[in-house]
């Protein structure tokens, strides 16, 4: 089989030769310690895994890539900065406040703290609005109808945008920050459905555009990260009124191109939204974040049964010990769920500085066994 087969096949609960080897990407700080612990230099061209690795034998997939941020954007600017530090303003309008300690790669250790956001009412969202043109011609591919031609005879998986390039809540907050959209679900309702609407007609006209030219697509993945430890950051009923229809439509439109897969990546626990995705027409959700208070993915498979995939579900926490945890991880908990199908595990966030070298290669090689 071919890695787009495998890919396909065990996320629509088919039989498949081996399961997918798949993982999402190092931390900056991860890297830094690895070479210190002896990963060769010149293994990995970057930390990104999502092309796959040739040296830890990770299957590659590939993606279209189409510019979802703003055009023009705000431009980056330093406000104030320190030895400790810097307060700045991005591309997207927002201001941050960003500790300066442990970075690496350009991975900080910790989350920015939001000063500002860019969109607090709609006179700053037609702003806002200006630059999310789905017509600007530099949004997409060169030459999409050759490049077309060229991912279809692929082997590999194609999704249609990179990770983290959209997603109806991820965007709002990027407009809002977390606090102010928050709030505005219940002061500014308008406001909030004015941004969703336009967000729809946004992705819909990408998704149309970059579908006519005859491209064969797998997946398409929603970026939320829409939920905490303990629960999603907006309810089922918020998710209903503001969010659900408009999944609905462009999820729609996604399978009348033939998208098979349509993906969730959101952290923590986001499983009191999992009937309303699925009611919109999702069938796959990641990672799956351990950490958080989801139920265990097996029990989760029994509430859902064959009406979602999972990628992910591996707790990065168990390759933070010995080998003895990682082999309990693996054979109490991941290889169960193989043998329901429809699963492809994964380390269930980036890897994080917390996890050795020698782990991570002993966690492939247990890993790689089960998945045949």
């Amino acid at each position: 089989m071919t890695d787009r087969e495998r890919f396909v096949r065990a996320l629509t609960f088919q039989s498949v030769d081996r399961v997918p080897r798949l993982e999402l990407c190092l931390w900056g700080q991860t890297y830094r310690r690895w070479l210190e612990e002896g990963l060769p230099s010149d293994a990995l061209p970057d930390t990104d895994f999502f092309p796959g690795s040739e040296f830890f034998g990770l299957d590659r997939r590939d993606y279209i890539p189409v510019r979802t941020g703003l055009l023009p954007g705000y431009g980056y600017q330093v406000l104030e900065e320190t030895d400790r530090y810097v307060i700045a303003c991005h591309d997207h309008g927002g201001v941050t406040k960003a500790l300066k300690t442990g970075v690496a790669s350009g991975t900080r250790e910790c989350m920015d703290q939001h000063l500002r956001a860019p969109v607090t009412d709609l006179e700053t969202f037609r702003d806002y609005q200006s630059r999310l043109n789905p017509d600007s011609p530099a949004r997409y591919p060169r030459y999409l109808a050759s490049r077309a031609r060229e991912w279809n005879a692929r082997d590999c998986s194609l999704q249609l945008l990179t990770n983290g390039a959209f997603g109806f809540y991820s965007h709002a907050r990027t407009m809002m920050d977390t606090e102010g959209l928050s709030i505005a679900f219940h002061e500014q309702p308008s406001l909030v459905h004015a941004l969703m609407d336009h967000l729809e007609y946004f992705i819909t006209a990408l998704l149309e555009r970059v579908l006519a030219s005859g491209v064969e697509v797998d997946v398409f993945n929603f970026f939320e990260d829409m939920a905490y430890k303990t629960a999603p950051l907006l309810s089922p009923a918020t998710f209903r009124e503001f969010i659900f229809p408009h999944y609905c439509r462009v999820c729609e439109l996604l399978r009348k191109h033939g998208v098979q897969l349509i993906s969730v990546d959101t952290d923590g626990n986001s499983e009191p939204l999992f009937p309303l995705l699925i009611e919109a027409g999702v069938n796959v959700i990641w990672p799956l974040e351990q950490a958080a208070d989801h139920r265990n993915p097996l029990q989760l498979r029994r509430e859902y049964g064959r009406d979602l995939a999972f990628m992910g579900a591996v707790d990065k926490r168990a390759l933070f010990t010995d080998h003895a945890a990682i082999d309990y991880e693996l054979e109490t908990k991941i290889a169960p769920l193989l043998e329901q199908g429809g699963f492809i595990p994964i380390l269930d966030h980036a890897v994080s500085p917390d996890i050795s070298y020698d782990n991570w290669l002993y966690y492939l090689e247990r890993k790689h066994a089960l998945l045949g």
